[in-house]
């Protein structure tokens, strides 16, 4: 096989490079984002929810251009139709490259699968808060927050107005 050119290593590089930064940004910040739902902090919330939207649509975009990088480098070996992977480019580089991309490409998997995990229990700690507030709410709105019976001369009879500590409505 025939080693790629210069220009196109580079961009290959360049493209992993930016993205492990930005990969290393987005574990960072889902750390921050599980700092910020121990303490219900929700404008911190809402900030790093659009920091985290703007990093992914990075990552994403960088991910489609060393995506086509790939294919580029692929198509010029016309005798096979591989799929565009990383794993599927190493035999076209150079042994020194080949080392440079392994670095990277481990680099990236270990990278993802801390961000996986990081969402995972960030998905979770959110469910839970969300589970006790469900709780609280049904506390004070539930029929144990609400007056059981009325007493008259006619003894103890339920009332049929019920009213709640707070409203439901929104």
């Amino acid at each position: 096989m025939n080693n790629l050119e210069p220009e196109m290593v580079e961009k290959l590089v360049e493209g992993l490079r930016t993205n492990a930064r930005f990969s290393e940004e987005l574990k960072n910040l889902l750390g921050d984002e599980n700092k910020a739902l121990k303490v219900m902090a929700t404008q911190e919330l809402f900030r790093i929810s659009r920091e985290k939207d703007g990093l992914l649509t990075k990552i994403q975009y960088v991910d489609d251009i060393l995506k086509g990088v790939i294919e580029e480098a692929l198509s010029v070996e016309e005798d096979e139709m591989t799929a565009p992977t990383l794993a599927a480019i190493l035999p076209l580089l150079a042994e020194s490259e080949r080392q440079i991309v392994g670095q990277y490409r481990q680099n990236l998997r270990e990278l993802r699968q801390e961000i996986r995990t990081q969402t995972l229990i960030n998905q979770r700690a959110t469910l839970d808060t969300l589970s006790c507030l469900n709780e609280a709410v049904n506390l004070l709105t539930g029929p144990g927050a609400q007056a059981p019976v009325t007493y008259g001369a006619a003894g103890c009879r339920p009332r049929n107005v019920h009213p709640s500590l707070i409203s439901r409505e929104v």
